[in-house]
């Protein structure tokens, strides 16, 4: 079995990852991606690689913006989270985990991103939150004392 490269065996991986998997270059353009982010991008393959991650997904690049900051600061890993408009117009929020790939040198080449859709546990914390406010709005205006 011939030696691969690590930008190859990074490569191989993603493609095969079971999560919504990216392999970006350092211009966060796309390299490989697992069938679970393909699915998420909703576009076909041979549409993506080479592609800017904001072409694809609007609004994705402040989010990878502060990814990259923080890895440039020296973090390993950094992880957002973000309301992203997805190519059919639908709006999600995502969990984005991002970290630097590494060539054979060991600099780094890319970023590696696995990424969590968070949507319902969002629309259930605003949900418990808004129920919160009518709980204590309730409570709050109970007359000290009930008489029968």
């Amino acid at each position: 079995m011939p030696c691969l490269g690590r930008q190859e065996a990074v490569r191989l991986f993603v493609r095969e990852a079971p999560l919504s998997m990216l392999m970006l270059d350092l211009d966060m353009r796309f390299i490989a991606w697992s069938p679970s982010a393909l699915r998420n991008i909703n576009r076909p393959a041979d549409q993506v690689v080479g592609r800017a991650i904001g072409e694809l997904v609007p609004g994705a690049e402040r989010g990878m913006r502060e990814i990259v900051d923080v890895l440039a600061a020296g973090e390993t890993c950094h992880s957002v989270v973000r309301r992203a408009l997805m190519p059919g117009g639908e709006r999600r929020w995502y969990e984005t985990q991002g970290s630097y790939w590494r060539d054979d040198a060991g600099d780094a080449a890319g970023y590696l991103l696995i990424n969590r859709e968070v949507t319902t546990e969002r629309e259930v914390a605003a949900a418990r939150r808004e129920m919160e406010v009518l709980l204590r709005a309730v409570i709050d205006n109970i007359p000290g004392t009930l008489t029968v």
